[in-house]
């Protein structure tokens, strides 16, 4: 692979935070369906270098267990767990994978996959993999949200009430299809303080602009916004996907 075809053809070429005994920011290169990383841009710009890891994508997630994280898994097992800069550039690398997994998954339903080659070897495996209910699956057992092109997530502040000490906090609140994770700050890599499985958002007259996130685990949670809009927000997030 020479310099040219990483960082000039490349589908994306970017710094990510990956999680091996700790996080370490890492240089990813994603071609095809090929996703490598190194350790800094300059070694990724040495045509002699070799990565330090390349996983083959076949799907890809927002792993909410931290703020703007990342998984991605292939057939094979691996699975890489990371999470992204809250930057443009850092960013560009979930429209890429949500490419590539989308593709994924229309080979596994069989569906035109947007030009996406795959050896006939592998198209078994996909289809076990990324079929829709192995993703269904994956994403309730991980609490973890396919990337799709066209997504929308809920975000924002809400004073959540606690469960045993009956107290406000301030929180962060992502919402990724029906999946809810909320955070201390809004600072990626932050880890999650809890979340679940939304199953509905109705108005609560716990405070006004208050809501009640009722969760699959059986809990409902109380907490308000500063205001009307984003009360708003959260009583459509669970509306259809555009």
């Amino acid at each position: 692979m020479n310099t040219e075809f990483r960082l000039v053809n490349a589908d994306f070429a970017g710094y990510v935070y990956r999680l091996s005994k700790k996080w370490k920011r890492r240089f990813f290169v994603l071609e095809g369906r090929v996703l490598s990383y190194f350790g800094s841009e300059e070694a990724a710009m040495d045509a002699a270098a070799v990565p330090k890891g390349t996983i083959t994508v076949a799907s890809a997630f927002h792993w909410m267990d931290v703020n703007n994280g990342l998984m991605i898994t292939s057939t094979s097992g691996d699975v890489w767990r990371c999470y992204v800069e809250m930057t443009n550039a850092g960013e560009m690398v979930l429209p890429a994978l949500a490419r590539v997994a989308e593709a994924c998954r229309a080979v596994a339903d069989n569906r035109p996959a947007g030009g996406l080659v795959v050896p006939a070897a592998e198209v078994p495996a996909l289809r076990q993999h990324c079929n829709a209910r192995a993703i269904e699956e994956f994403k309730l057992k991980q609490a973890c949200v396919p990337l799709r092109i066209g997504e929308r997530a809920t975000r924002g502040w809400v004073e959540k009430r606690g469960a045993v000490m009956r107290s406000w906090k301030r929180r962060y609140f992502v919402l990724r299809e029906n999946v809810l994770a909320y955070y201390d700050i809004n600072l990626e890599g932050q880890p999650k303080k809890g979340g679940d499985v939304v199953l509905s958002i109705d108005t609560s007259t716990v405070r006004p602009n208050g809501l009640e996130f009722k969760l699959a685990n059986g809990r409902s949670l109380l907490g308000f916004t500063e205001s009307t809009e984003d009360h708003m927000q959260w009583l459509v997030a669970l509306g259809p996907q555009p």
